[in-house]
Order: C-alpha cells, then sequence, then structure tokens
C-alpha cells in the first residue's frame, strides 16, 4: 500500500499503541535489528504502530518504522536500496508521490530542498484524488542518508498540505536525532577495507577454474602476484555433499616458493585453520553457516595488512588472523583438498571469481606537502583508477546543488578533474569527499573570481584563499587535483600547487563527488558545467615497482590435523 493511502486510513484519530512493541523497540526508543541505528521520539507528540512494523523483509531488507500523531505519518525505513546513494534516494522515493495517476497539481517545495554528497531532502504538495470522487492536498517531505555504501535510511513525513508546516518541526527534531553505528568494531572495519578496494580494479581477476582432487596433491589456481598486503575473495562449488565425504576449501597466500607460504583453509564440518604451509596450525576456530549441500556454494572473503588480516565466510565476519608468522609478500592462490583426508580422487571443485587486490598502507609512506606532490600524483596515476573517468554535465537547480559521484569509498586518494567554466556572471564548482551518514563532508569549492573555500558542509569555513593559476573567461578549462591521505591534504590549480589543509576532523570513508552550485547565491536555474576526466586513485609514494616474483613451486597437501 503506498505511504500516503496507508495515513488516509488513519487521518482524523490517533491509533491506540498496540501489544507487543515492534521488534527493536524499547518504549520510545527504537534500534533497527539489521541496520543499527537509533531512533528516539517524544510519547507525547508521537505513537509507533508496531503493527506496520518490518525487519529484514525482502530482498531489500527492509526495516520499518512508523511513528503517527493526529496531524501525519512518519516512515523510518532502513532498506539496502539505491547502494547508498542519497540524491538518487530521495529523487526515486518522491516520485512515488509526484508522478503517481491518483496526485494532480503537484508543486515542488524548492525551499526545503537540500543535498549533500551523504544526504539529499525534497519535499512536495500534490492533490490526491480518492476512489470515491473525494480529493485532498498532501504534503510529503523525504530525507535520505546513507548508512553504507549498500543501505540508505529514508525518513517520509506525510500530512495534509494544511497542518504540513506545524507537524514538520517535530518530525525533523525526530530525524535529526537519529544516531548511526560508528563501525569502529573489527567486522565493521573488515567490511569497510572490503568496500574500498572493491571500488578499484584487481591486481587479479576474477579468475575462474576447475581444481581436480587427488589424495595427496593440491592443485592451485594461482593469481600470480606479489602482495603482502592484500583482499581476496572466491567462490567454491562444493566437490559432492559433504554426507558422503568431508572437503575444503580456501587460500594459500605470501607463497615465495613451494610450501613456503601461509594457508587459510575452511572445511565441511565448520572448522577453519590458519597453519604455516604444511606445519603446525596456527590458529583454529568455528565457522558458523558453512553450506555443505550438493550443488552448493561458499564465499570466502579474506584481508591481510601487516600483522594481521581477518575473513568472513558467505558474507558473515568470522576471525581475526594473527599473520606474523610471514610478513614478506608472495602469490595468493585458491585451492581446495588441502588436507589429505578431505579428498575423493576424480571429484573437482569449481572456482568462481577468484580476485586480489593491493592494499595499500598510505598514512606512513605518502608524503603530503608542496615538495612531493606532483611526484606522489603521477605515482598514483600509474596504478589502476578506483573510479573510471567520467564525462558529463551538471545542471544548477535552485535549492540544490548538482552533483556526480565517482562511485568509490575511500579516506585516502588522488582525484582529477577538469571543467569548463560556465556562461553564468555567478557560480562554483568543486570537490567533496569522506561524506558520513550524518551528511558532514569536506566540500573544496572555487567560484568565478579564482577564489577558493575550504570546510566541512555547510560549517562555517575552514580555511580560504585564491588560486593565481585558475582560469576565468567563460569557457576556460580549468583542473583540479586532489591528493588526501590521513589528517592532510593538498591540491593544485592548473599544475601549480596551490595549498595544504588538514582534514583531521573527519578521518573516515566516503565517496569522492564534483559538483556545482554549492552557494545559493552561485546558482543560476539552468546554467551547465561540463566536466570530464573525474577519475579517483589509491595514493602511492613515489618509488620502483617491485621486481617481479620468482616461479612460486607447487605447494603440498597434508594431513588433516588432530581435533582441537
Amino acid at each position: 500500500m503506498r505511504r500516503w493511502m496507508a495515513f488516509l486510513i488513519v487521518l482524523g484519530g490517533l491509533v491506540a499503541p498496540l501489544a507487543p512493541a515492534a521488534l527493536g523497540q524499547d518504549g520510545a526508543t527504537y534500534t533497527s535489528p539489521t541496520y543499527g541505528y537509533v531512533v528516539a521520539w517524544d510519547p507525547a507528540v508521537w505513537q509507533a504502530l508496531p503493527d506496520e512494523a518490518l525487519v529484514a523483509d525482502g530482498p531489500e531488507e527492509l526495516d520499518r518504522l512508523r511513528l503517527e500523531n493526529p496531524a501525519g505519518s512518519l516512515y523510518l525505513e532502513g532498506s539496502r536500496r539505491y547502494e547508498g546513494v542519497a540524491t538518487r534516494c530521495s529523487a526515486e522515493e518522491l516520485a512515488l508521490f509526484t508522478r503517481s495517476p491518483s496526485v494532480a497539481e503537484v508543486a515542488i517545495r524548492t525551499d526545503l530542498a537540500a543535498a549533500g554528497p551523504d544526504r539529499s531532502i525534497e519535499s512536495a504538495e500534490g492533490t490526491l484524488t480518492l476512489e470515491g470522487g473525494e480529493s485532498i492536498r498532501l504534503a510529503v517531505y523525504v530525507d535520505c542518508r546513507r548508512l553504507s555504501p549498500e543501505a540508505t535510511l529514508v525518513a517520509t513525513l506525510i500530512a495534509p498540505a494544511a497542518v504540513f508546516p506545524q507537524v514538520l518541526p517535530s518530525a525533523q527534531a525526530v530525524v535529526e536525532a537519529i544516531s548511526v553505528p560508528d563501525g569502529a568494531e573489527p567486522e565493521s572495519d573488515f567490511f569497510q577495507a572490503l568496500r574500498e578496494v572493491g571500488a578499484g580494479a584487481p591486481a587479479a581477476g576474477p579468475l575462474d577454474g576447475s581444481l581436480a582432487l587427488a589424495a595427496g596433491a593440491l592443485e592451485t589456481l594461482a593469481a600470480g602476484v606479489d602482495l603482502a598486503d592484500f583482499a581476496a575473495t572466491a567462490t567454491f562449488a562444493n566437490p559432492y555433499p559433504a554426507v558422503d565425504h568431508p572437503f575444503d576449501f580456501g587460500f594459500g597466500f605470501r607463497q615465495t616458493g613451494g610450501d613456503d607460504h601461509l594457508r587459510l583453509v575452511v572445511d565441511s564440518d565448520g572448522v577453519w585453520y590458519l597453519k604455516d604451509g604444511l606445519g603446525p596450525v596456527l590458529a583454529s576456530g568455528r565457522v558458523e553457516g558453512v553450506r555443505t549441500g550438493a550443488g552448493e556454494t561458499n564465499t570466502v572473503e579474506m584481508i591481510a595488512r601487516g600483522d594481521g588480516g581477518g575473513f568472513a565466510v558467505n558474507g558473515a565476519f568470522v576471525a581475526e588472523l594473527d599473520l606474523s608468522a610471514r610478513s614478506s609478500g608472495g602469490d595468493l592462490f585458491a585451492a581446495s583438498g588441502f588436507f589429505t583426508e578431505d579428498a575423493l580422487d576424480g571429484r573437482t571443485t569449481e572456482v568462481d571469481g577468484f580476485a586480489v587486490w593491493p592494499l595499500v598502507s598510505t598514512d606512513a609512506t605518502v608524503p603530503v606537502d608542496e615538495t612531493t606532490f606532483a611526484g606522489v600524483l603521477a605515482a598514483s596515476r600509474e596504478g589502476p583508477p578506483l573510479a573510471e573517468p567520467l564525462a558529463g554535465i551538471l545542471t544548477q537547480t535552485e535549492g540544490v546543488a548538482a552533483l556526480e559521484p565517482a562511485g568509490v569509498n575511500v579516506a585516502d586518494f588522488v582525484a582529477g578533474v577538469r571543467w569548463a567554466n560556465p556562461e553564468s556572471a555567478y557560480w562554483d564548482v568543486g570537490i567533496a569527499f569522506r561524506d558520513q551518514p550524518d551528511g558532514r563532508h569536506y566540500r573544496l569549492t572555487f567560484d568565478q573570481t579564482g577564489g577558493w573555500a575550504f570546510g566541512i558542509g555547510l560549517e562555517p569555513k575552514l580555511a580560504t584563499g585564491g588560486a593565481a593559476t585558475m582560469r576565468l573567461e567563460p569557457g576556460a578549462v580549468n583542473t583540479l587535483e586532489l591528493l588526501v591521505v590521513g589528517e592532510r591534504a593538498a591540491f593544485s590549480m592548473n599544475g601549480s600547487f596551490v595549498a595544504v589543509l588538514d582534514v583531521s576532523a573527519i578521518p573516515e570513508s566516503g565517496d569522492v563527488w564534483f559538483g556545482s552550485g554549492f552557494g545559493a547565491g552561485n546558482v543560476t536555474a539552468g546554467t551547465e558545467v561540463r566536466f570530464r576526466d573525474l577519475a579517483v586513485w589509491n595514493p602511492a609514494p613515489p618509488s620502483a615497482p617491485a621486481p617481479a616474483p620468482d616461479a612460486a613451486g607447487t605447494p603440498a597437501a597434508d594431513p588433516v590435523p588432530p581435533a582441537t
């Protein structure tokens, strides 16, 4: 049922609270079971409707909380919709109302619109015609924010237009008070790192292959890389059901030759092992959710960085790993039948999507200063881009910035973009980065005077200045290059270094956006800003590439270790 139709059912009288409360609700507080955000409200103003609550509903894993008062309905929904893109979310959610055949005389509320890289608000009024022929003028307010690169939180207020100004502030108070998890746990850090590297091109793969099983032998699918720090993923099809015979699967990594490597093995009994080649077991534990049936598959995701790492099976984080036994770089391989007792001769394990990405520890290795700036840019561009170069046109609209996302999730990066100055008298362009679920983000903007400003969202500016080499005439092309590492950033205009910036207040990762119309006074509706070569890379120190690895040799299978 459309939200505005459901609202009409209770219009004119507050529905009494139902028992038991919605899953996740504790009095006037609700915690999303799937996404972890927390909503609190004043029970004298809003009441929850538990019968309307949903938890991980459908393929989009929708969590819904509905709050109600005599003047309106407030829906709070977390889901895996819109890939975390707030502007897409608000546009599509509002269109459900404005483009409905039952809604006419639509008026967009530009006075309420707002947009940033991680949050977007849109509103409209329209006349809804009911089945009996009566009509009612409704106002709809949509506030979208990114929860993660996969998930979005949507707050939708629906009320009669006549009372909308009175109910909006109380709804905004609920929305502004929502707290979102900061993702500081190892599990969150693990998946955050996977998202960051997954946005770029892999160093190897995706590779597919068939691994022949034979007791005492170990056939591998090698990546052909030389890495100590990496992220890897592969999906393994069960060679046969576990009720017929045990099997195993996993990775060998940091391989410098033959059996000189670490191996992570998961078996069909739901036990994982970290081993030093054919040597002793370094660590082990339980894995929940290993699929053991005929024709089923299991996906392993792993990260190694320095002396630590972690892995997940079928999308569920399993454990952190101590990898200090081997710290040097080497090849990686996917394999099945690590243990001699886990292989039936003549059977095969199909491997799909085996891919490896390099992890770059940038904080200590990449300087951010005027002396090394050009060298860092050149070295970074030698690697594959995290986002392929984009080109397009930004069209300015009153009340909202025009934005183009690069589609990455990074804290440290090199970015570049070229744009042609528009014909209007007043304009601005800029790059926004490290956008957060609460709407905070950095933005570096330039206007028609050649002045630049740097700050966090709409907060007071942190730094301002002038870019002397910026071309100001209409149609002139300018090139902006930006380096962000740890707590420092630096940028250049048309190849000339400009300034170093302090970015310590927001250390977390986010998307990188190119935009126009950040300042209300720099917007002329319909003005077009053409851009090209919007691209993002991992930052890299200006150093020579590592030598190619020697032939790694063939690893061997070993007996199953005793149960622990």
